[in-house]
């Protein structure tokens, strides 16, 4: 026999030990199938931590666009701002009726919206100055 053979009295010694000491002499199957059990299931909690993350993020930022530009002031500028908001509210209705599914590209149209509502506002600033 090698020198790694176990024979089946040195089994039993070494059960004899680890119930002595409060512990399991060998791993067994059944603690071998638990620990992968256990990692697929912090796998799974992770991911959809993960998910919820990133769900939670997509919300926070598309958000629909303000309006705050003076209609008395800047008429025009707030007439587009109008309507980009109305136009972020379709894109919405889109998503929805799609189930959200349009690989991103809607949610980057909402993002030019929100870019074009701040420029909007610069420029009301801007005129503001004058």
């Amino acid at each position: 026999m090698g020198p790694y053979n176990i024979t089946k009295s040195d089994s039993r010694i070494g059960a004899l030990v680890g119930q002595r000491c409060g512990l399991r002499a060998t791993l067994g199957i059944d603690k071998l199938s638990r620990m992968f059990t256990l990692s697929r299931m912090k796998n799974k909690v992770l991911a959809v931590s993960a998910a919820c993350l990133l769900w939670m993020g997509a919300v926070a930022t598309a958000q629909k666009p303000k309006e705050n530009i003076s209609a008395g002031r800047h008429p025009n500028l707030a007439a587009a701002q109008r309507l980009s908001q109305q136009a972020w509210e379709k894109i919405n209705a889109a998503q929805s009726a799609n189930e959200w599914d349009m690989q991103g590209h809607a949610k980057k149209a909402k993002e030019l919206l929100d870019e074009v509502n701040r420029e909007l506002k610069m420029a009301a600033e801007s005129a503001n100055k004058r």
